[in-house]
């Protein structure tokens, strides 16, 4: 694509060097002015990805980005503002962007401002987008057999050696019943058995919840959050308030093993590192979204300094990131931490056969 760029002063001048490099590469390339929402330069690729000519895009300007844009995306990424990066940083984000068939495509869009004005406010942006709705299916298809693993290794524990065990006690507390009478030293013996009987019932009840309790496919995440809350504090490990202000009563199953998994997660962080002993857990919904928080008053970290090894951090990232939503983390040392994660009620339409296999024993 060679075409006049007219500036606004009214001079005319030749296209930029990067409107030749952009019809090389393999990728939807774009160069945007934020002021008056024009495309400088657009990418021959964008009808590789989304079925349109280039001068279709260019005719709408940043507009496109938006109209074609899935709703719930758009809400999700809201709060993002090209004022907020810093030199060299980018925007990268994935949404689903509907195609010229009608079709809805995950695309991965990532944005770098190139110039500012005198005050440091950013004037235009350069991004590049790629298809990446292969990789998101693959994605998928991971986690659907990872949870439906889990699943299956809770009801194997729950139906099989926790209900051995429990067999067991029973049958040893029959025992101790007929030989209390006569041998004193053997009843001894039988109790400190019965005592590890009951550690190991414990002990697989608490590996059931770790895998995925009962509770989340018998009555949903609220009454499954509910549950982890009574645990904690019945074991005196957290004093947990629960609060939720949600319409819906059911979400996917999918979606409600996730959101156990990021609230599980949490507090075990604030068990691990906080140094206290209070935490707070928020469900709330706000049109085709919702917010699950979780916020304690403790130790808090620095989080620039927290790099890719800290695995339940990022678990709750890439948790969100599956799911079409977005996990921020915001602590202050000596103030607490607050992990906040949005997520849509309805999962894309690709994700409920994979979800609905859950609902299978």
């Amino acid at each position: 694509m060679d075409r006049e760029v007219r500036p606004r002063d009214g001079t005319t001048s030749r296209p930029p060097v990067c409107s030749v490099l952009f019809e090389h590469l393999p990728v939807f390339a774009y160069s945007a002015d934020l002021l008056d929402k024009r495309l400088l330069c657009v990418g021959k690729r964008v009808a590789d990805l989304l079925g349109y000519d280039a001068s279709d895009v260019t005719s709408q300007g940043l507009k496109f980005f938006e109209c074609h844009t899935h709703p719930n995306d758009l809400v999700r990424h809201r709060d993002w503002s090209y004022a907020d990066l810093g030199e060299g940083e980018v925007i990268d984000r994935e949404c689903r962007m509907r195609h010229h068939d009608g079709r809805w495509r995950w695309v991965r869009r990532r944005e770098v401002v190139t110039e500012r004005d005198a005050s440091g406010a950013p004037t235009q942006i350069l991004g590049i987008a790629e298809d990446v709705t292969e990789r998101k299916l693959s994605e998928r298809h991971l986690v659907r057999h990872h949870e439906r693993l889990l699943q299956l290794l809770a009801y194997d524990i729950h139906d099989g050696l926790v209900q051995d065990i429990v067999g067991a006690q029973m049958a040893l507390e029959t025992v101790i019943e007929c030989v209390a009478p006569i041998e004193a030293d053997c009843v001894q013996e039988l109790i400190l058995l019965r005592g590890l009987l009951r550690k190991a019932i414990g002990e697989g009840r608490r590996m059931i919840t770790t895998l995925r309790p009962m509770i989340i496919d018998e009555m949903g995440v609220v009454e499954a959050i509910n549950y982890l809350v009574a645990e904690e504090q019945s074991i005196q490990r957290l004093n947990v308030t629960f609060v939720h202000d949600v319409e819906f009563d059911r979400l996917a199953p999918m979606l409600e093993g996730m959101v156990f998994r990021i609230v599980q997660e949490s507090l075990s962080n604030v068990r691990r590192h906080a140094g206290v002993q209070d935490a707070e857990v928020r469900l709330q919904q706000t049109g085709s979204m919702f917010q699950i928080q979780i916020e304690d008053r403790g130790a808090g970290f620095d989080i620039s300094q927290i790099g890719d090894h800290h695995f339940g951090l990022e678990g709750i990232r890439e948790r969100a990131r599956l799911l079409g939503g977005k996990a921020t983390i915001h602590s202050v040392v000596g103030q607490g931490t607050i992990v906040s994660v949005m997520l849509p009620i309805e999962l894309p339409p690709e994700w409920h056969e994979e979800s609905s296999s859950l609902n299978e024993r």
